[in-house]
């Protein structure tokens, strides 16, 4: 025996060719002697890989879609992959359907230009097999693959493979290749849970120019407090920095806009259990705008709340918008997360 070691040009080749003869010298009286020459061409091994990716970012809300896309592909390096009749090329065992609330349509397939061939894909009992009918050949640097639409209706996480399934170019191993471990695939997508928001806005008197602040009432001149509160009762939390409240100023009253008693416009109030995640800072993060109607949509971070007030009680003012920072925290452990605002008017 002897040992060959691949050369750059077997690789180009993709196969390599070794001849052999055998020869004797002469020696008592038996004359030399050489045997006919033989040739062994053996070509390289395939070298396949799996890869899954999904066009969601890893994160989808329930209700919505996104696709799986899984491609099998052969090394530029290696030998043709040739699977025969009915061998299985890809096997993706997907998230149980019932379980995660999911529902898959049918397989696109996708191939390169070189892979010759058809390959049947389809899903049943919640396993994806990719299978030859005929003969399918995948040259070096050419793949094929298939797209797998995912509808979610539950949050929750969705780990592909399964637990004890399997993502991989072929799962018999019917080929031998030159690595065998680069044959998997895994990709998780979360569905995010949803936050359920609810929201309520009291009034009370605040001082009036009769009884000041023992007993005020709501007459011409008063000032009154209008409380905001929000609730999330739902299992998810809101985006970072994406809280925002609007508020109108009612007809017939002027928005108190200055700091003689303190910020005009507070975080009164936050829960601690669960925290409701969120902090706040009146200059950075009060709005105001003096359009009627109100901006149709407050933009980010209140962009689209442009008025800079002045004195202490503005009647220009037509509204506010109030962008908390942090994160809206979840419900959790049967308690809601809740916040509530003050700020004030007078009574024209």
């Amino acid at each position: 025996a002897a040992l060959y070691t691949i050369t750059g040009a077997d690789v180009i080749a993709k196969l390599v060719t070794n001849v052999a003869t055998a020869s004797s010298t002469a020696s008592g009286g038996i004359p030399a002697a050489v045997s006919p020459s033989q040739s062994k061409t053996v070509p390289l091994a395939p070298d396949l890989t799996a890869t899954k990716t999904n066009n969601a970012g890893g994160t989808v809300l329930p209700g919505s879609s996104f696709n799986w896309t899984l491609t099998v592909g052969n090394l530029a390096t290696a030998g043709a992959a040739t699977f025969t009749n009915g061998q299985v090329l890809l096997r993706d065992d997907l998230p149980d359907a019932a379980a995660t609330g999911t529902v898959y349509s049918a397989p696109t397939l996708t191939a390169t230009a070189g892979t010759t061939g058809v390959v049947n894909c389809a899903i049943a009992t919640n396993t994806l097999t990719c299978t030859a009918s005929g003969v399918v050949t995948i040259p070096p640097s050419d793949s094929f693959g298939a797209i797998v639409s995912v509808t979610t209706s539950t949050p929750g996480t969705l780990a592909n493979p399964r637990g004890g399934g399997v993502c991989r170019a072929d799962p018999g191993t019917v080929l031998t290749e030159i690595d065998e471990t680069n044959n998997d695939c895994a990709d998780t997508v979360t569905v995010r849970a949803m936050p359920s928001l609810t929201i309520v806005k009291s009034v009370a008197a605040y001082w009036d120019p009769v009884n000041l602040f023992t007993g005020p009432k709501i007459i011409p001149g008063s000032v009154v407090q209008y409380t905001i509160t929000v609730v999330n009762s739902g299992a998810g939390a809101v985006d970072n920095n994406s809280t925002i409240v609007t508020d109108a100023v009612p007809a017939n009253t002027e928005m108190y806009v200055g700091t003689l008693e303190g910020v005009p416009v507070a975080l009164s109030s936050c829960s601690g259990t669960p925290p409701c995640g969120l902090s706040f800072n009146y200059a950075a993060n009060v709005k105001y705008t003096n359009q009627s109607p109100l901006p149709a949509t407050p933009g980010a971070a209140c962009a689209n709340y442009g008025y800079s007030p002045s004195g202490e009680y503005d009647p220009a003012v037509t509204g506010v918008c109030i962008n908390p920072s942090g994160s809206f925290s979840a419900a959790s452990g049967g308690n809601n997360a809740t916040f509530s605002l003050t700020l004030r008017a007078r009574v024209k």
